[in-house]
């Protein structure tokens, strides 16, 4: 059997990449087909249509909805109302466009009202957050560094209270859920570097805000 050239290995590497990309590709084009079908029955009426999509749909929105509000609670009320204003809204849509890209979109906009909403009238208190998907793992932790983490998680969303609406999602999407910066700015509507400077905002904030944790951890762990 003959050595495999490196060219060779790089052709067959090259050709896996395209077909995992191809497989990708054609569950992405399944889904949206999927929903596509559930949409147009959905806009005759058929409530179980729409069932299917909030089923479909839900989870990883209201993920998302914690993550940018910090609170179950609240995240839970703007996904009842994203999807009602998703039912509402079923005949504008566009079907050239992803039906997820477009919930996304109006789970967006309606976290921008709830976060201006809630600036107008005072802030109320962050019920304890019982976990960020984002920072769990398999290991399982000490309970100091449990309360640790939670403590500083309910920090976290607590400096986050004061960002305006814009910095908030930007940043949530940015450090919390990993997305690049064009792809922020496409899912809200600006530039990438409108999206980078926000979230560049949004850290220096949040930063000044957990400085002070931030110096009474070090200093516990040295008493």
């Amino acid at each position: 059997m003959g050595v495999e050239s490196g060219a060779q290995r790089a052709n067959t590497v090259q050709g896996e990449a395209q077909r995992r990309a191809e497989g990708l590709s054609s569950v992405t084009d399944a889904t949206e087909d999927a929903d596509a079908m559930l949409v147009e029955r959905a806009k005759t009426g058929d409530r179980t249509a729409f069932v299917a999509l909030y089923r479909r749909h839900a989870p990883p929105v209201a993920r998302r909805l914690r993550h940018l509000l910090g609170n179950k609670t609240d995240a839970e009320d703007v996904l009842q109302v994203t999807f009602l204003e998703v039912h509402r809204s079923l005949r504008r849509y566009d079907p050239a466009r992803p039906f997820a890209a477009w919930l996304h979109g109006i789970a967006l906009n309606v976290t921008r009202r709830f976060l201006r909403t809630q600036s107008r009238h005072g802030w109320q208190s962050l019920t304890p957050f019982q976990s960020l998907d984002a920072v769990q793992d398999s290991i399982t932790p000490t309970a100091e560094q449990a309360a640790m983490t939670q403590d500083l998680a309910h920090r976290l969303y607590r400096a986050m209270e004061r960002l305006a609406p814009g910095m908030r999602i930007a940043f949530t999407l940015h450090e919390i859920e990993g997305l690049g910066l064009t792809e922020i700015a496409h899912q809200v509507g600006t530039t990438p570097q409108a999206v980078g400077a926000q979230v560049e905002r949004a850290r220096k904030h949040i930063e000044r805000r957990l400085s002070d944790f931030s110096t009474t951890a070090i200093a516990g762990g040295r008493s």
